[in-house]
């Protein structure tokens, strides 16, 4: 049976948003959002979940993330400009950890928003 709940909130300054999966490279300043490095690039980074569903050893969630833009993208520096930027995420659980994940960001989005795109 799913479960669900609207509206969570979390901040990176509470709770760690980086995932350390096999195969995934850390987050690195330079490498941008695909790498898992919002952090960096976000100081003030900001999860609002809008909705997060979950079924037996899977978790679902929809979000919009809200920043401004203060560390090195993709060649280019900062912007000081603020996003918010929509996406979602797909997790499978094994033995309490999270064993895959599957995801999507509006990073087009986030680049037109920032003037780089």
């Amino acid at each position: 049976m799913a479960t669900s709940t609207r509206s969570t909130t979390w901040s990176h300054r509470t709770r760690s948003i980086t995932t350390r999966l096999p195969g995934k490279c850390p987050s690195r300043p330079d490498t941008g959002p695909s790498s898992g490095g919002y952090e960096l690039l976000f100081p003030d980074l900001h999860i609002q979940v809008a909705n997060l569903v979950a079924d037996g050893d899977d978790v679902a969630f929809a979000y919009t993330t809200t920043g401004t833009h203060q560390g090195p993208l993709m060649g280019h520096e900062p912007t000081g400009k603020n996003v918010s930027i929509r996406g979602m995420q797909i997790s499978r659980f094994s033995g309490g950890k999270m064993a895959e994940r599957w995801g999507s960001s509006d990073e087009l989005g986030m680049l037109t928003q920032l003037g780089l795109a």
